[in-house]
């Protein structure tokens, strides 16, 4: 782990690919991955006094939420020493959406549509996942607002081709 943490890039990927091949579950490999993110931003703070910014932020944000540590992005999002920008609550919704989490996703919504009300994509996301849970009133509900706010929701479509 120590190698991995303080190795040459090259030795780091090698060890990783040696780690994927010998069958190291891939879950195992992001928990590393998310030890190491947790690692270097209290590093950049307690032994550089290097402040966080909203970059650093939402990479972490992103790799918590990832990672299905929801409530730990949660957390930091909400301590953070910034107003949150799109791109933070952004990978929280992606995060909540990926996991399935409607109380947070609804939570991350809220603060997306106060931050940018002519964004639709609060609204698609929403939509979406109240769909996967089968929460069909909520998705007519958000299709909705969705109308009276003149948003369209995009029609996804799949592309087949037949090989003989």
């Amino acid at each position: 782990m120590m190698l991995v943490m303080d190795g040459s890039r090259l030795e780091q990927h090698l060890i990783w690919q040696h780690l994927n091949i010998e069958g190291t579950p891939m879950n195992l490999l992001l928990l590393w991955t998310v030890q190491d993110g947790r690692y270097y931003f209290k590093m950049m703070r307690n032994l550089y006094g290097i402040t966080p910014q909203l970059q650093h932020y939402g990479c972490m944000v992103d790799l918590l939420g990832r990672a299905g540590f929801l409530d730990e992005a949660r957390k930091m999002v909400e301590e953070m020493h910034m107003k949150p920008n799109s791109i933070v609550w952004g990978c929280l919704m992606g995060a909540c959406e990926k996991h399935g989490n409607v109380d947070m996703v609804e939570w991350v919504a809220k603060h997306l549509q106060e931050l940018e009300p002519w964004s639709d994509g609060s609204y698609v996301v929403l939509s979406n996942i109240y769909a996967n849970k089968g929460m069909w009133k909520e998705v007519e509900r958000i299709r909705a607002i969705m109308k009276e706010r003149k948003f369209a929701k995009v029609p996804g479509y799949s592309l087949t081709t037949k090989s003989d």
